[in-house]
């Protein structure tokens, strides 16, 4: 299987426990490279006020990179994608300024599937093919 073929899981939104469907991991990726939900991350990324921007980021649509589920939690696994998704933020990382440089050098990292900027703006995430995907949690 090829990697843009894996599945996963897409919800509603952070709080919905059960998913809508699967989709492919390059569902995923042409989604944010096109800018499905630009406006809203637009108003997030303007947002001061830590709280309000922590409500509306619940309010977009939510995936689970590692996976297609029943329900959002490790035990409701269906499959695994072969995927890992890594987080990388400005709050555990003060030094970094230039997350759009941060995001084009995790992009050159030939084992990185994809990466792109968090829709604060202040980190990014990077999705990764794991070597031995039943072995999921060793690998973090």
């Amino acid at each position: 299987m090829k990697i843009k073929d894996a599945e996963i899981s897409l919800f509603k939104d952070y709080y919905s426990p059960v998913p809508v469907r699967s989709i492919t991991l390059e569902q995923f990726c042409l989604c944010v490279m096109e800018g499905d939900y630009a406006e809203e991350v637009n108003t997030i990324r303007r947002e001061r006020n830590k709280d309000k921007r922590d409500e509306l980021k619940a309010d977009l649509p939510a995936v689970t990179i590692s996976g297609t589920f029943a329900k959002r939690n490790k035990e409701s696994l269906i499959k695994h994608s072969g995927l890992i998704c890594l987080d990388i933020d400005a709050k555990d990382n003060p030094a970094i300024t230039g997350w759009e440089q941060v995001v084009r050098e995790m992009k050159d990292i030939i084992n990185v599937a994809f990466a792109s900027l968090s829709v604060s703006g202040n980190g990014c995430f990077v999705v990764i093919p794991l070597a031995f995907p039943e072995r999921h949690t060793q690998q973090f």
